[in-house]
Parts: structure tokens; sequence; C-alpha cells
């Protein structure tokens, strides 16, 4: 978001869904890795600047981290940044899949609902703590979890997959028919395409 060009081009989205897993340099490079010459002001600095010129609604995604970024001095940074940016919406997440670093270890459920009533009204979790859908429960309670899902965060084809446990033809069915009912609709964004609800 740093890139004024980019800035540019996506601002005749609805949504925008950027992503912060840090509120501090060190942490930053931490997680990320980037490049040395990329910092974490640069990009805060980019999300305040699309602040300022986007109209329509950003949904910043926090990425948590058990032992890393979830300390209170961390989190008090974090709530700064949240407050300066303005956002309409905070997505809170954690790890969901088997990560590379074995270091990397993911929040519980109550962990994360005390974070999200500490950053305030406009936090919600959007990772699911419920076992994967099972092809017993029929096509109708899968179309209810995945709708489900989609009201709580813009999701991808692989987010779904992931978290519900459906074959991939079996879920692009159930997608195509939300789309047709007009419940969901899809948007591209960052090379990826999204599913979100279609608020009438």
């Amino acid at each position: 978001m740093y890139d004024e060009k980019v800035r540019e081009e996506i601002s005749s989205a609805d949504i925008i869904l950027p992503s912060l897993d840090a509120a501090s340099e060190d942490i930053f490079h931490y997680i990320n890795r980037p490049h040395s010459d990329i910092k974490l002001n640069t990009i805060i600095d980019g999300l305040k600047a699309l602040r300022d010129t986007y109209k329509g609604k950003i949904w910043l995604e926090v990425m948590m981290i058990k032992d890393i970024n979830d300390d209170l001095e961390e989190l008090e940074k974090f709530k700064k940044i949240i407050n300066v940016l303005n956002v309409d919406k905070v997505q809170l997440n954690t790890v969901t899949r088997p990560p590379v670093d074995n270091s990397i270890k993911s929040m519980t459920q109550d962990e994360l609902e005390r974070i999200c009533r500490y950053f305030g009204n406009n936090c919600e979790i959007v990772c699911s703590f419920k076992k994967a859908v099972t092809e017993r429960e029929g096509k109708e309670d899968s179309a209810e979890t995945i709708l489900s899902m989609i009201n709580r965060r813009s999701l991808t084809l692989d987010d779904i997959l992931s978290v519900t446990g459906l074959s991939l033809d079996e879920t692009k069915n159930i997608l195509k028919l939300m789309e047709k009912q007009g419940k969901i609709k899809s948007f591209y964004f960052a090379d990826n395409i999204y599913y979100m609800p279609n608020i009438q």
C-alpha cells in the first residue's frame, strides 16, 4: 500500500483487505523476514495514505501468533496503529495450517476473544475453531457453514477448502449455487478470487 500506483489501481474496490501481523519493527522482521529495504513504518504510512484517499471500506486482518505478537506491549502498539488507521473493521486471525516454522503457534479461541474485546467493538474473529464438515452433514449444512464463514470475512476458495474439508468440486458447486441465488458475490484482489456476502 506504500506504492501510490497500487493505491490508485485498487481505489475503485468496495472493500480492501490489508494484513498486519506486527506492530513493532523487530517482530515484523521476525515473522515476515522481508527484504532489508522494507520497513514496518513504510507499510503503516502506506495504509495511512490509503485511508486518507480511499472512500470504500478497509477491513484490516491482524494475524496473531502465540508468544510472538500477543503480549500486552505489542497489543498496545497494535491498538494505537488501528486507531490511527481508522479502519472500518479489524479481523483477528491465527495460524490454522501446519506452519513451516515449528515455533509458530496458534492462539486459542479464548485468547483471541480477549484480544478482540481489547481492540474494541469493530473487531471480530474470522478463523474457525469448529471441526471440519463431514460428508454426512449434507450439502445444505455445508452451504450454511460456508455462508456463515463468508459473512464473517471474505475468503478465497483455498481458505474455504482448508477449513471445511470439503472436496474441490463440491465446494465450487456450492459457491456457484450461492452466487446464482444472490447470497454471495466474488471479486478479484491481489491475484486471488475472493467471496463475500452480497449485501443488498
